[in-house]
């Protein structure tokens, strides 16, 4: 099987939870099926490697956003000069099925097509995203979307909006959630070696962009009003390096300014250490497609005190601590139910974590994607189930 990838994600994204996914998913596809061979479409302009396997062949497209005013938003060019690009490099192409990393797709739309939809943010929140670029982006994934053989979703809650908000008939869509690797080791010490970083012995960890949906300003008032010890700051990695004009005015009125910590970006070592260390992690999200960080959270044997909304509770189930998004007090009493937790009733709790993380494997990932690709290569369009294997 041929399989015509476009690794548009790795061209906008430094790091990221869309980047992680295709960065384990590329390589378990040709480990799974010997007779599987990628053609990996780029510009180069990448903002992190490609991944790397001797049966993925990386081919250059042409970088036409100098011909054509471009959109920055998950893409250097408009929609018409990306698909234009690719269609070029793919004249010689004959049979294979078209996946791309971020609703892109050829001009002549001439192969088979599965959609990986990870959430319908843009649809849901259009408030948040006004202007021609956005425009360009809802409709990039309406047409990607409604124009595939198959739609892949990351998540239960992911699916049930495809079907609401595009109408595409269910017997063209699956989930298949994303899957972990084994994490990374990262020595006891690593945080009084490591770029001069040290941490406090004992926090609350933040991962991620902090902006809009992510709902951070909500979770500063509720640390604010959080009857804790005062030696739990709250720690923030992974998301923007530097507090907005917003974070900084509401950390100086509710007198946060010495208990919040921003780290910006860190490496998969720093992650895992800051994992590690941590009394539990927090996610206040409005909406989430997946929730890597919850998954991530229990594989390191943290305790997960996140949002009730959206997919959340697909991957938390019921080893996380669930919280009102829209209350901070709520989320108050969840991280107080945390970090109270007695030490027995701890550890039943973070071995129930790494129990539900292990049932989501990279393996088993790329296998359902298989199942669906194999699919729609032979003509068909139902694709794989929604997974029995994680409840």
């Amino acid at each position: 099987m041929r399989l015509l990838y476009d690794a548009v994600v790795f061209e906008e994204q430094s790091v990221g939870g869309i980047s992680r996914i295709h960065r384990e998913l590329l390589p378990r596809l040709c480990e799974q099926d010997a007779a599987l061979r990628v053609l990996c479409l780029t510009t180069g302009r990448t903002c992190q490697p490609i991944p790397s396997h001797p049966r993925i062949e990386v081919r250059r497209i042409l970088p036409l956003e100098h011909l054509m005013r471009p959109h920055r938003l998950f893409g250097r060019m408009s929609r018409r000069a990306r698909g234009l690009a690719l269609s070029l490099a793919l004249r010689g192409e004959h049979s294979g099925v078209w996946l791309s990393s971020y609703y892109t797709r050829p001009l002549a739309g001439r192969f088979p097509s599965v959609a990986m939809v990870y959430d319908l943010i843009y649809e849901l929140f259009p408030q948040l995203y006004v202007g021609a670029g956005e425009d360009q982006v809802r409709h990039r994934m309406r047409e990607t979307i409604t124009l595939a053989n198959h739609v892949v979703c990351i998540s239960e809650h992911t699916r049930s909006d495809v079907l609401k908000i595009y109408g595409v008939p269910a017997s063209r869509t699956s989930v298949v959630y994303p899957g972990l690797s084994p994490p990374i080791p990262a020595g006891s010490d690593f945080w009084a070696s490591a770029r001069g970083r040290p941490v406090p012995s004992r926090y609350a960890l933040y991962i991620g962009p902090r902006w809009h949906y992510k709902n951070f300003l909500t979770l500063l008032q509720a640390y604010a009003c959080w009857d804790h010890p005062a030696d739990v700051p709250l720690v923030c990695a992974g998301g923007e390096a530097n507090w907005s004009p917003e974070e900084r005015a509401a950390m100086i009125r509710l007198g946060l300014s010495e208990r919040i910590r921003n780290l910006g970006a860190v490496s998969d070592e720093e992650l895992t250490a800051l994992y590690v260390g941590a009394q539990f992690l927090v996610l206040p999200s409005m909406y989430e497609g997946f929730g890597l960080p919850v998954l991530e959270a229990m594989q390191h044997g943290t305790l997960a005190v996140i949002s009730h909304a959206s997919s959340l509770p697909e991957v938390g189930a019921d080893v996380a601590f669930y919280f009102d998004p829209a209350d901070p007090g709520s989320i108050a009493r969840a991280m107080s139910d945390a970090l109270d937790l007695p030490g027995p009733a701890r550890g039943v709790r973070i071995a129930a974590g790494r129990a539900r993380a292990a049932l989501f494997t990279t393996e088993s990932m790329a296998n359902q994607m298989l199942t669906v690709l194999r699919e729609v290569a032979e003509g068909g369009t139902h694709g794989a189930p929604a997974r029995e294997a994680v409840p």
